[in-house]
């Protein structure tokens, strides 16, 4: 059975200013791939999958030293949500936009396995000394995947 357990975050101001940076990386990285495809759709009239441009970050990342700040699994994420509204695109649904920064941010990781629940804090990937939440409810389960999210108030969420 699949569940979905929400906890609030109570990140320090270091770790908030890492968590934006991986909201608008993420933004970003989906922003350009989207650009990429368009671009090479345009000119060669030929599909790119989402290992295509996985296989792409690497280089990006030379360009971008910026881009090593955020977790891996997070970028590569966004690739595979972008195919899939392409998916739903052909099957008659509406094209795929490009991201606006917001008031309100997420982005979602699959190394689920990773992360880690030390007493009151939240340890996940790039967040090693753990960030504190309220743990009202104990998981003893096996996460897949996480979302962090920010709403419009501010309050993060994972």
């Amino acid at each position: 059975m699949i569940r979905t357990i929400k906890y609030r975050l109570y990140p320090t101001e270091k770790q908030k200013v890492l968590l934006e940076k991986h909201f608008n990386t993420c933004r970003f990285v989906y922003n350009l791939a989207l650009q990429t495809r368009l671009m090479v759709y345009n000119s060669m009239k030929i599909s790119v999958h989402r290992y295509d441009l996985s296989g792409q970050l690497t280089e990006l990342k030379k360009d971008h030293k910026w881009l090593k700040e955020v977790d891996r699994a997070c970028m590569e994420y966004e690739f595979e949500k972008q195919d899939l509204a392409f998916a739903r695109f052909f099957k008659g649904g509406g094209f795929p936009r490009f991201r606006r920064k917001l008031n309100s941010a997420s982005f979602t990781s699959t190394h689920g396995l990773v992360l880690k629940i030390k007493g009151d804090k939240i340890a996940i990937p790039k967040f090693r000394e753990g960030i504190k939440f309220s743990n009202s409810f104990i998981l003893d389960a096996r996460v897949r995947t996480y979302t962090v999210s920010k709403t419009a108030t501010g309050k993060y969420f994972i």
